[in-house]
Order: C-alpha cells, then sequence, then structure tokens
C-alpha cells in the first residue's frame, strides 16, 4: 500500500514532500528512499523506507489523526515507528514523524 492510500484510509489530507500552501487543519507530507538489492548478477529487491510527517495546529491538537494513522497502517500489518511530537514555534505547528518499510520485487 502506498502512502497516498494509507493516508487516504486514514482520512488526512496529504502528499509527497511539497505543499504548495500550508493546510489550515491537520495534514501529512510524505518521502520515499529506495534501497536495491539482490543477487551478483541481478538487482530484484527493493527496500522502500517510507517517511510520514503529520502536521497538526498548535492551536487544534488531532489525537484522533494520530489513532487513525496507526489503524491504517496496522490494518496492512506494516512494521512502524513512531517519533516524539516535535514544535515548530515559527509556523505554530505540531509535527510527528512514523517511519515504516516494505519489500518489494521485480
Amino acid at each position: 500500500m502506498t502512502p497516498d492510500e494509507i493516508l487516504t484510509a486514514a482520512g488526512i489530507p496529504g502528499g509527497e514532500t511539497y505543499w504548495p500552501e500550508q493546510p489550515r487543519k491537520t495534514f501529512a507530507a510524505w518521502g520515499e528512499e529506495i534501497e536495491a538489492d539482490g543477487s551478483d548478477y541481478d538487482n530484484k529487491i527493493r527496500t522502500h523506507n517510507i517517511t510520514i510527517e503529520l502536521y497538526e495546529l498548535m492551536d487544534a491538537p488531532d489525537p484522533q489523526a494520530h489513532t487513525a494513522l496507526q489503524d491504517a497502517l496496522d490494518d496492512e500489518a506494516l512494521r512502524w515507528r513512531k517519533q516524539p511530537r516535535e514544535v515548530d514555534l515559527t509556523l505554530r505547528l505540531y509535527m510527528t514523524i512514523y517511519t515504516y518499510s516494505f519489500l518489494t520485487r521485480r
């Protein structure tokens, strides 16, 4: 399941890395790092490392978004990690980073 599908299942608006304008509600941005591996002669395995940054407005924390995101990850049986929430005083946002990985074969 792609990060966009995870966010859709969680009911959280989001996209890959870039937002032309910051939404005025809970939102997420994600990025992907890919590592190729395989035998000496052919890279047939890809490890996809996904980072989802969940943003909440400081004046409207959204604990339900965390529950929904965690449920969406659990529903796909993905092993995930949640980092401590950080504060961006300039943007007046809370940010929590979630990471997970999965393998694909070519």
